[in-house]
C-alpha cells in the first residue's frame, strides 16, 4: 500500500465525461494555475463555464480538470474535515441548455506546494540550464529544482499535510488518509495513483 497518491480526474463514475467541452467566461483567471499565495489573489470576477457539449445532460463529479481543477462542495468538506489548507473560489457550471449543475463547484487553490521526494533516496534527472550548467528552479517556488525525470520515487519520512500540491511533479497529492476519506463519501471522478516503486514522473513521454 503507498503512502501518498495522486489525484487524477477518472471517467469512470456515471456524471464524469471523458472530455468536459466547456467555455470559460474569461480569457484567464486572476490567479495563476499554481498559485503561491492563494489568499493574497484579489478576486472582483464573477466566474462561469458554459458546458457546449450538447450530449452532456448533466455532471456529477466531485474533482475535474489536470490542473486548475474545479471541485464540488462535498470535495471542499472531505478537505475540511481533514484539515487541508486551500482557497475556494466559486464557479457556476452552465449545461447545455443553460441551467445550473447540481452540485456547486468551486475553483481549488491549494495553499501547501511541498517537496515530497527523499532525493538521497530517489533515482531523478533535473532539467539543466545550457547557458549556467545549472539546474534550472521553479520560477514561482524558486527552492524548488525542475525535474526532467523521476524513475524512482521514494517519499520522504515525516508527516505531511492530506492534501496538497507536490513540487516535484506539479501534481495534487493525497495521503491514504485523504483517500479513505474521501472514498467513504464517495467522491466520483476521481482516479488514486500510487506514488508508489512502479511510479515513474516523465513529462516528456508523450512528446
Amino acid at each position: 500500500m503507498s503512502d501518498y497518491y495522486i489525484l487524477e480526474y477518472s471517467d469512470a463514475d456515471p456524471g464524469c465525461p471523458v472530455y468536459l467541452a466547456a467555455e470559460l467566461n474569461h480569457e484567464q483567471t486572476e490567479w495563476n494555475i499554481f498559485e503561491p499565495r492563494p489568499f493574497d489573489v484579489e478576486v472582483k470576477n464573477d466566474y462561469v463555464l458554459q458546458i457546449t457539449d450538447k450530449t452532456i445532460r448533466d455532471v456529477d463529479f466531485d474533482m475535474e480538470g489536470r490542473h486548475g481543477k474545479y471541485v464540488s462542495h462535498q470535495f471542499l468538506d472531505v478537505c475540511q474535515s481533514l484539515g487541508v489548507r486551500f482557497r475556494a473560489i466559486p464557479l457556476t457550471i452552465l449545461l447545455p441548455n443553460k441551467k445550473k449543475t447540481r452540485k456547486e463547484y468551486f475553483f481549488f487553490l491549494p495553499c501547501d506546494y511541498l517537496m515530497l521526494m527523499d532525493r538521497s533516496s530517489s533515482v531523478f534527472v533535473e532539467d539543466i540550464d545550457p547557458e549556467t550548467n545549472r539546474p534550472k528552479r521553479n520560477k514561482l517556488f524558486p527552492f524548488s529544482p525542475i525535474y526532467n525525470r523521476i524513475d524512482s520515487f521514494v517519499p520522504i519520512a515525516g508527516a505531511m499535510p492530506e492534501l496538497f500540491c507536490c513540487l516535484e511533479n506539479m501534481e495534487l497529492v493525497c495521503t491514504e488518509k485523504f483517500r479513505q476519506e474521501a472514498e467513504k463519501n464517495r467522491l466520483l471522478g476521481i482516479r488514486y495513483v500510487p506514488i508508489d516503486s512502479s511510479y515513474k514522473y516523465d513529462p516528456w513521454a508523450d512528446w
